[in-house]
């Protein structure tokens, strides 16, 4: 009997290990397409949507938008071409959070970068150095006359359109002097535009022109989200079946121990709490010890920054909450079963 269940045990331990790799690839495939869904719209998220405004009405407080949600503001102030590369340079600001771009060094701004006598950037790794300089050990991106000190520099693993993107604080552009182009775009779940054209502020109304860019991004062009739906549920059906099938492989060669432990005197539900503690260790260490080893792969061999880790760590709690949830049930479905075989059979009395 003892052979019997520890071969049953590194028969489920297997199965879990091998499970476990499935979803933290399938997290790690999340964020990679989330990630390559925010490049390839350069920020912009799906809905996002394409104004201008007066050049009289300039400059307007962003941080004063009447609305509760969170948004997202960008002024398409440039676009240059330097050796053959198009580069874009924006203003930006958010309110409450926005869509984070792989960062190869330094960090994204934050709340306290706008509206507080800060001129800073962050800029794309290839964009053009020449209007770059060093200066007391701080990097400053001058942009009509203007320095802005770059808190941090954008990349991925692989080539896209933000490696040749310039982001400064809306707040510190000299809108005046240097806007050239009157294109706003603004990430935001409900449109705060009315039909007639109209921004509503906490003190103030803006007119605006509200223009269609089109279709953008791979999300759109590839339909991945669709594609993502149904891996999920490709992968959750696998869960359930092979977590039904191994727990109750696992709880049969348990069977005779189970009815030693019930003639012992020791009640049902006590039983069950024991075996379900066991199936949940089992689970527990294998997909912690997959999760270990893919953090330290993430660390070590990629770029990926401490908001990337995160989102990283996100999927794989999501992946555990998927993984345990088909095994519990699978666990005390088997264990019914099991109490109801040995009533038939008369170990027990009804």
């Amino acid at each position: 009997m003892k052979i019997t269940t520890r071969n049953s045990t590194l028969w489920v331990t297997i199965l879990y290990l091998l499970l476990s790799l499935i979803v933290i690839s399938f997290g790690y495939y999340q964020v990679k397409h989330k990630e390559l869904n925010i490049l390839s719209r350069s920020l912009y998220n799906e809905n996002s949507i394409s104004f201008t405004v007066d050049s009289h009405e300039e400059p307007l407080d962003w941080s004063k938008i009447d609305t509760s949600q969170s948004y997202t503001i960008f002024s398409e102030l440039e676009t240059i071409k330097f050796k053959n590369e198009i580069q874009d340079i924006r203003a930006i600001y958010f309110k409450n959070d926005t869509n984070l771009p792989p960062m190869v060094s330094g960090r994204f701004f934050n709340s306290t970068d706008f509206y507080s006598n800060k001129k800073i950037a962050v800029v794309g790794k290839n964009v053009d150095k020449t209007n770059i300089k060093i200066q007391n050990n701080k990097s400053y991106y001058n942009y009509h006359g203007r320095d802005f000190e770059i808190i941090g520099t954008m990349g991925a693993e692989y080539p896209s359109k933000l490696d040749n993107t310039v982001l400064l604080n809306i707040d510190g552009v000299d809108f005046k002097n240097s806007l050239q182009s009157k294109i706003y775009v603004l990430n935001i779940n409900k449109n705060p535009i009315t039909p007639e054209g109209i921004m509503k502020f906490k003190d103030s109304t803006l007119s605006v022109n509200v223009f269609d860019r089109g279709n953008s991004g791979s999300t759109r062009i590839l339909n991945m989200d669709v594609l993502q739906a149904l891996t999920l549920i490709f992968i959750i059906l696998i869960l359930i079946c092979s977590s039904f099938i191994f727990a109750f492989y696992w709880i049969k060669t348990k069977k005779t121990e189970i009815l030693i432990l019930w003639q012992s005197g020791i009640k049902t539900d006590q039983i069950f709490k024991r075996f379900a503690m066991s199936f949940f260790l089992i689970t527990f260490i294998c997909y912690l010890a997959v999760c270990l080893i893919s953090f330290l792969f993430l660390i070590l061999n990629t770029s990926s920054n401490f908001n990337e880790l995160l989102r990283y760590a996100f999927e794989f709690f999501k992946g555990y909450i998927i993984i345990l949830l088909p095994s519990a049930l699978s666990v005390w479905i088997s264990f019914k079963k099991t109490i109801e075989q040995i009533t038939l059979k008369g170990y027990l009395d009804k």
